[in-house]
């Protein structure tokens, strides 16, 4: 607790008369403005704490004993309002009374602002959420592609199959295209492209994985392009194995016209990859048709 000078209107006198806010108020007699000391818990380092202590109390994955002990902590700060712009903006002041309070002032520092702006030039407050945008753009892809193949190829996203012949190892494409139970093409979804125009050298070792493991000739990688980054290129192929591993790029510019043009590009490239069976030849490009699957070869 410490002391703070308080200015509020009552309608006794409490502590002394603020002369200037008094007179503010046309010669009305009540409410009077009041300036008085008030003994405290209400402090910049008791707001701070408690605001750090409910964005624990919100985050995933904290366990029940902790979130117990977190929940009784907030109840000793009832008193305690939230944390204004200001006590986020200043460092907090410490005197010999509190000064011990000073790690706890640090670390729940260090919890606000992996959670909200501060805008430490003004006295303005935001808060905000983190997003994911390599989940967003999967997510986005697999649903578009899914509407515009519809009829088609099935889309399937994140779904496990195994790497090695023991299926000790998994992998878990972004993108998986069949047609019934058999995979005909693969990709994998990357939200961002390096300086140099190319994905980074694991996607490509990725894709290549995905590849063979589903004894696929092909596959592609769908970036989101920046206009002023370098288009990557067309395909690579791999040596001494022939895989050719694909690139693919969405701008996301334009209006939702504009954005379904793109995506409907995609499928139908996608569609155009993957060969058709007529009297059971096949016809088109000789790609590897895949593995049939069994309800218990996916996991996940």
């Amino acid at each position: 607790r410490q002391y703070r000078e308080i200015d509020e209107r009552l309608i006794a006198l409490r502590g002394r008369v603020d002369v200037k806010g008094q007179l503010k108020m046309g010669g009305l007699p009540l409410p009077v403005a009041c300036r008085f000391d008030e003994h405290t818990s209400d402090t910049p380092v008791n707001r701070i704490a408690k605001a750090a202590l409910l964005v624990l109390l919100r985050l995933p994955g904290v366990s029940v004993a902790t979130r117990q002990t977190l929940a009784r902590l907030v109840i000793r700060f009832d008193e305690v309002s939230s944390p204004t712009p200001g006590d986020l903006a200043t460092e907090t002041p410490f005197t010999r009374l509190d000064d011990h309070f000073r790690s706890v002032d640090r670390l729940a520092r260090l919890v606000l602002a992996g959670s909200s702006i501060t805008n430490t030039a003004g006295f303005e407050g935001a808060s905000t959420f983190m997003v994911n945008m390599n989940t967003v753009f999967e997510t986005f892809l697999e649903a578009s592609l899914r509407r515009s193949l519809q009829g088609h190829l099935s889309v399937t996203g994140q779904r496990t199959r195994a790497l090695d012949e023991d299926g000790k190892v998994g992998i878990k494409p972004d993108l998986t295209f069949l047609r019934g139970r058999r995979v005909v093409y693969v990709g994998d979804a990357k939200y961002k492209l390096i300086d140099s125009g190319l994905g980074l050298s694991s996607d490509y070792y990725q894709l290549l994985a995905y590849t063979t493991a589903l004894d696929l000739a092909e596959g592609v990688l769908v970036y989101c392009q920046d206009t002023e980054a370098p288009v990557p290129p067309k395909v690579v192929t791999v040596r001494h194995a022939g895989k050719r591993l694909h690139s693919w790029a969405l701008t996301l510019a334009g209006g939702p016209a504009d954005l379904d043009q793109e995506i409907d590009e995609l499928a139908n490239w996608i569609a155009s990859r993957v060969p058709l069976r007529v009297d059971g030849a096949i016809r088109g490009r000789p790609i590897s048709p895949g593995p049939v699957l069994a309800p218990a070869d996916w996991q996940g």
